[in-house]
């Protein structure tokens, strides 16, 4: 409802959701992994996964570079330079620290079905974690937040 245009159909995106309810009622001790595997397949469905691959603020390849953070309004993971720099200018309050870990799981969120992660569940510290970033993710770029229909405390 709060993603989607009305009207707008997303046959991709309902088939999905229902992976994730079959997920969920399969493996109810890994919801809070699915969950968050859910929201990164919206995001990606939608046109609005974050940017991985490359500095979401200057566009340089980070191919076997460390990410020096996640900058919520750029958009996805930033390089070491421009990191200092929306640090030195204040621009850095929606800025998070990110480990290669986190990259690599919203990767393999993205490319792979639901039936893969019915037996994965994410260390807790890593789920917050994520939930955090792709919270403060969807309210800055989708104005997504404090959803009703949010069952689950992280």
């Amino acid at each position: 409802d709060r993603i989607l245009m009305e009207e707008d159909p997303q046959p991709r995106l309902f088939a999905e959701l229902t992976e994730f309810l079959k997920a969920i009622e399969v493996s109810k001790e890994n919801a809070k992994t699915l969950t968050i595997a859910y929201m990164v397949k919206a995001l990606d469905h939608t046109g609005t996964m974050p940017e991985l691959d490359h500095c979401a603020s200057c566009g340089k390849d980070m191919a076997g570079l460390r990410p020096a953070g996640f900058s919520v309004g750029d958009g996805g993971i930033i390089c070491g330079n421009c990191c200092d720099d929306k640090v030195k200018t204040n621009e850095g309050s929606l800025i998070y620290t990110v480990n290669f870990d986190i990259i690599n799981i919203l990767k393999y969120f993205k490319n792979e079905p639901f039936s893969r992660f019915e037996k994965i569940r994410l260390d807790d510290r890593l789920s917050e974690e994520l939930m955090k970033i792709l919270k403060s993710y969807m309210a800055y770029h989708l104005d997504v937040k404090d959803l009703k229909s949010e069952f689950m405390t992280f």
